[in-house]
């Protein structure tokens, strides 16, 4: 299908070591990842929950490594440089918002069905409004399978920026984002190295009757957590940019993330949650 994919070269075509390690990282489980989206759009057709809100966030990668051409470009990578280490655009919503006001999240937001051709379309506009990032920047790696939240069905999209961090002016709307976050990445894995403010922990929760489930909670700094969704997701993408796996693999991964999404969306009644959680 047409995601509405931006201009400019193709997603094989990597500027710089590490979004070249990225990559080849997840070209190697695209099959994989297909193969979840449409088992995930099935399940939730089963359980009449396919008519949701239809929303994108865009899970764009960004580092500041040589570039083709530039001092450093192109030379082959140092034994130390064989790991990718990007960084991940967040945003800290304004707290004047509505919804999720103050929180962590992705850039991202419900789908224009008169104007985007598909989620990553959709991803794409969102960033633009939210943060000023200039869609022709952007490259995409996959489109990931479709999460639960709340009313919503979010379809995360995984990119890298093109041009290095530091040479892109990035301009958040001040209406929608009070701060523009660039962790690393690999903070999101439970031995990712952050610093101690930043260490990823599991929090035990219990969701409905049904199931107890170890919620991931990674504090940026004092008095700034990522959570819920968005750290969900962050977790998801960090293990697969980095194939790393220390939890579950990627397929309990994606199905653990839908049936919770399912379990604690606002307005979504499943018939018969039993049987779903049998069926995953």
């Amino acid at each position: 299908p047409d995601f509405g994919h931006s201009a400019g070269p193709p997603p094989h075509q990597p500027c710089c070591r590490c979004t070249s390690l990225v990559a080849a990282n997840v070209a190697s489980q695209a099959a994989e990842l297909a193969a979840l989206s449409a088992s995930h759009e099935r399940l939730l057709a089963d359980n009449g929950v396919a008519a949701g809100v239809r929303s994108a966030v865009l899970v764009c990668l960004a580092c500041d490594c040589p570039r083709p051409g530039e001092a450093g470009g192109g030379q082959p990578a140092q034994a130390e440089s064989l790991s990718p280490n990007p960084r991940v655009l967040l945003t800290k919503r304004s707290t004047r918002l509505t919804s999720f006001s103050g929180q962590v999240s992705f850039p991202g937001g419900k789908s224009d069905p008169g104007a985007d051709a598909g989620p990553v379309a959709t991803a794409l506009r969102e960033a633009a409004e939210e943060i000023g990032l200039s869609p022709g920047l952007v490259r995409v790696l996959a489109v990931l399978p479709v999460m639960p939240l709340g009313r919503h069905l979010v379809t995360p999209v995984l990119a890298y920026l093109a041009p290095r961090l530091s040479r892109v002016r990035l301009a958040p709307n001040p209406d929608e984002v009070d701060e523009l976050l660039t962790p690393l990445l690999r903070w999101a894995l439970p031995d990712g190295g952050a610093p101690a403010a930043g260490r990823l922990e599991f929090r035990s929760r219990r969701v409905g009757r049904w199931l107890d489930c170890d919620i991931p909670v990674l504090s940026l700094r004092p008095g700034l957590a990522v959570f819920g969704f968005t750290c969900h997701l962050l977790v998801l993408a960090a293990c697969i940019c980095h194939r790393r796996y220390p939890l579950y693999p990627l397929e309990p991964f994606c199905h653990g993330l839908l049936l919770l999404g399912l379990l604690v969306g606002q307005g979504l009644l499943l018939p018969d949650p039993e049987r779903l959680i049998s069926r995953l």
